[in-house]
């Protein structure tokens, strides 16, 4: 079902067409929001029409049948370039469909999972949810629902961000967007030379915990990780609103899953030019027992 999406925010006039299958149920969730007129993941979906400008690149780790390969598309046009990394095969074929129908050819598709090395994987393709892929077993997760289908596994070969970079020669990254289901920590070590230079302002990724803890990482290390090449964690927000910086000792805490932004408080304040804050209010402090 090709659905048409006008993206009305941003400093340019943008859209894209997503063929989207109502029998699988990441499709029909992003369906239903995109026929509503709402973004799909709208902390994130803001976050790219905020930044991404025309000619700018992107590398989009984890891209599933291409929402937000084809929205960074639309935004930084044909003379802009998005890396998209997609290892399950049930996606890839969706993901070639995407781009075909719009016409990207500024979307490059890396058929191969984005690991810390050049190496053999094991790959878990979620039966039940397209968008619940792994490099661990998706039926350990408690939430989910199995499907006899899901204990299946294949071989793979992945690659690393570092050497596609390379191998592409692109330059000048604005944004990496990585959801991996919890590989996210795993797949930046991956990009370590590139993380170096410093010269990538926006770093947005899943803080899948149960994910972390499958791939032998966790909330404090991921951090750490990214705060020695000197990002720090920002949470985002649906109605677009600043970044809000946590500190590097602060937990974050989220009921089920949530992203997290990798940046500079420098980069954010060039995007995000003023602040409008409401100290909150002060009767419903009293109305919750909340002596001011």
């Amino acid at each position: 079902m090709p659905i048409g999406v006008s993206i009305r925010e941003g400093d340019s006039p943008a859209g894209m067409i997503l063929d989207l299958d109502g029998n699988r149920p990441h499709e029909l969730t992003i369906a239903n929001h995109v026929l509503r007129g709402l973004f799909y993941e709208p902390e994130v979906s803001r976050l790219f029409t905020q930044v991404l400008e025309p000619g700018d690149r992107v590398i989009d780790v984890g891209a599933n049948i291409g929402y937000f390969a084809m929205l960074a598309a639309s935004l930084v046009g044909g003379g802009g370039k998005v890396l998209a990394f997609e290892p399950d095969p049930s996606n890839i074929s969706r993901l070639h469909n995407n781009r075909a129908l719009n016409g990207f050819e500024q979307v490059e598709i890396i058929e191969r999972a984005a690991l810390d090395e050049i190496r053999a994987a094991t790959f878990f393709p979620n039966a039940s949810d397209s968008g619940g892929s792994a490099l661990w077993d998706p039926t350990h997760y408690p939430h989910h629902k199995a499907d006899e289908s899901d204990h299946a596994s294949i071989d793979i070969t992945g690659t690393t961000i570092d050497a596609e970079v390379e191998r592409t020669g692109l330059t000048g990254i604005k944004l990496i967007k990585v959801d991996t289901e919890g590989a996210d920590h795993l797949v930046l070590k991956g990009a370590r030379r590139l993380l170096e230079t410093r010269s990538v302002p926006f770093v947005l990724c899943e803080l899948h915990e149960f994910g972390l803890q499958q791939m032998g990482s966790s909330q404090e290390q991921f951090r750490a990780y990214m705060a020695g090449f000197g990002y720090d964690s920002f949470m985002l927000y649906f109605d677009n609103d600043m970044p809000r910086l946590v500190p590097h000792g602060t937990r974050i805490v989220c009921d089920y899953l949530c992203n997290i932004l990798f940046s500079t408080p420098e980069a954010v304040g060039r995007y995000w030019r003023a602040y409008r804050h409401s100290p909150g209010d002060l009767y419903s402090m009293v109305d919750k027992g909340v002596t001011p």
